[in-house]
């Protein structure tokens, strides 16, 4: 509804978001509160998420240079859990409690108001658990492990579905083991060379696909790639791909 709202046509990615909002807001709240209160928490989960990701997601800087955050799981879940908490708090029914065995006389809907400050108090908590423990898993990750956080920026052009042999509709591609088809990767070797005109970035890349049709010996590939053929041992098919 918000899509059609302010775009003026229905979504499948927002419809699909508002069923995770809506699941991630309703968790905590489960059983603390009534149907009547499931039905507002509804409500709030999916707009107050829906703006997060429409407004701040593309206008606050923050969002749009700093965090690298591609399928929007910031609004869907770190938003909607804390939604999901605080209206906890003010629409947790006496009655919902004392089904679970709480003695808790429920939220601020039942005049226990206080129980809203516990909800905030919980949720700073448990954000700032989650900051404190993945920040120092990411760090055992770099400096332990040795294992870089980041994709270069060649790889992220070809795609991380590519890069580890998940490339979705590849049908005539020639992909074997974790190497991305050669059609991916020039494709990718082109947006690199729009970007990064008249600078040698890289120099060049050894690509492994057969889908590309090269004439005798050398030819040209795409957007003026030369292409010559590989000399790796026992590979017959591969093609070395050298950026002009």
């Amino acid at each position: 509804m918000m899509d059609v709202i302010f775009y003026k046509k229905p979504s499948i990615i927002g419809a699909i978001n508002g069923m995770i909002t809506g699941l991630v807001v309703i968790t905590p709240a489960a059983g603390f509160v009534a149907g009547w209160g499931a039905i507002i928490l509804g409500c709030f989960s999916g707009t107050i998420p829906w703006v997060s990701m429409n407004v701040a997601g593309k206008k606050w800087r923050l969002f749009t240079h700093h965090v690298d955050d591609c399928l929007g799981i910031t609004h869907t879940h770190m938003v909607a859990g804390f939604l999901g908490g605080f209206l906890t708090g003010i629409f947790a029914t006496e009655e919902g409690c004392a089904s679970f065995g709480v003695t808790n006389p429920g939220g601020a809907i039942d005049g226990n108001g206080i129980q809203v400050g516990y909800q905030l108090a919980g949720a700073l908590f448990i954000i700032a658990w989650n900051f404190v423990w993945t920040s120092l898993i990411m760090a055992f990750i770099k400096y332990v492990l040795r294992i870089p956080l980041r994709m270069t920026e060649e790889q992220m052009l070809i795609g991380d579905d590519a890069i580890h042999g998940e490339e979705a509709y590849c049908f005539l591609d020639d992909v074997s083991g974790v190497v991305p088809s050669e059609a991916t990767e020039l494709r990718a070797l082109a947006k690199m060379d729009h970007m990064h005109a008249d600078t040698d970035y890289k120099g060049q890349s050894i690509l492994h696909g057969q889908d590309v049709d090269l004439e005798e010996g050398s030819s040209r590939g795409v957007h003026g790639h030369e292409t010559q053929p590989s000399k790796e041992s026992g590979n017959t098919t591969g093609h070395e791909i050298k950026i002009d």
